[in-house]
Parts: C-alpha cells; structure tokens; sequence
C-alpha cells in the first residue's frame, strides 16, 4: 500500500482518489504511522485541514519513533493548517513525511 501511495504521488494521481484508498487502508491499519502520513498530506491537498490535523496527532499518539512524532507535531501546530492563517505570498506544501532511521547493518564476524 505504500508503494502505491509513493507511486500515486509520483504520478500525480489525484489527491481524491488517493484518499479513497487510504481510508481504507487506514482502517485496517490504524497504528501504521507511514499511512497516516499519506493520508494526511492528501487531506490536506483537498483543504480537509481538521482532517489533517487529526491525523498527524494520530501520528504523534502511534509513532515510535521521536523524529517523526516531531515531525508530525511541526505539521499539525504549521501555520497552513490552521483555520484562520496569517496571509502569506506563497502558499505551503505539506511537508515530506521524514524517513525512518535504518536498521543497523548486520554484524560481520
């Protein structure tokens, strides 16, 4: 499902059908924090911003992880995402999701 997310976005699948299936997807993996980012940053492409702001706390309430519990919690608190924003000249994207850190390399013996 994550592969399709990352290829939705490449090909710029429409924010509505990619949401479609992350609800779905969203469902039958709750804690799955790498969905919820999708599927927050979608919400957000279609100006759902209470959506997205729900989301990214999921995301801080299930990450185990502190840099994208933090990253979330930049998304949420952003200024894009609030109801009445200050006016700004460029409007913001959301941000990329950060990568999980990599498993340690295997012990040579």
């Amino acid at each position: 499902m994550l592969l399709w997310a990352r290829a939705a976005e490449l090909e710029d699948v429409s924010a509505a059908a990619r949401l479609e299936v992350l609800d779905a997807a969203s469902n039958r993996a709750p804690h799955n924090s790498k969905m919820l980012q999708w599927f927050a940053i979608s919400n957000e492409r279609l100006g759902e911003k209470a959506k997205a702001r729900n989301l990214y706390s999921r995301i801080i309430m299930v990450s185990q992880f502190d840099k994208e519990r933090a990253w979330a919690q930049k998304q949420a608190d952003s200024e894009r995402l609030q109801d009445n924003p200050a006016p700004t000249a460029t409007p913001d994207r959301p941000a990329r999701p950060p990568v999980k850190p990599a498993s340690k390399p295997p012990v040579k013996h």
